[in-house]
């Protein structure tokens, strides 16, 4: 049976360093359980949007500021991830603050930090031996957290159709 690909969304509000990387991992294949389906920035003039549409990665751009408030934008930026059918989000570098309520309803979320990022990449060569990158290290935790909390998640999301 094939699983499907966990569809991706990367949160980004400036240049897209990490972004690069995700996409440059997925451009080499090594994202085998999940695709970069959806960028979205809080910054509409963010060089991120430019890199999501160099590797042809639909991008948008959604903030509290064009929206008119912090629950305008969670409820557009909501719809746009419903919209795309997303399984996971990841802020990479993303700078707007999401409410409580906001990650309790939406997709499982893992956050980036700048300042995290290079001690991540240390420790994961260390456990992998300098064997695996960063970015497979992250899809194969996610790949087991998908394989183990299938049905959970599935219930969970309330789909019409099983996640995976």
């Amino acid at each position: 049976m094939t699983m499907k690909k966990a569809k991706i969304a990367v949160l980004v509000s400036g240049g897209g360093t990490n972004l690069q990387a995700l996409l440059d991992a997925q451009a080499a294949g090594l994202l085998p359980h999940g695709e970069i389906a959806l960028v979205v920035s809080s910054n509409e003039g963010a060089y991120a949007l430019t890199r999501a549409a160099n590797a042809g990665v639909p991008a948008e751009t959604v903030s509290p500021k064009r929206c008119g408030g912090q629950a305008a934008f969670e409820s557009a930026l909501s719809d746009l991830l419903a919209a795309h059918e997303i399984d996971l989000i990841v802020l990479a570098g993303f700078l707007t603050i999401l409410s409580a309520d906001f990650t309790a309803r939406t997709c499982k979320t893992a956050y980036i930090r700048d300042e995290h990022h290079e001690r991540i990449q240390h420790i994961v060569h260390i456990i992998g031996k300098n064997k695996i990158t960063l970015s497979g290290y992250i899809d194969n935790v996610l790949a087991e957290h998908f394989a183990s909390h299938k049905d959970e998640m599935t219930k969970l999301y309330e789909l019409s159709k099983p996640i995976f």
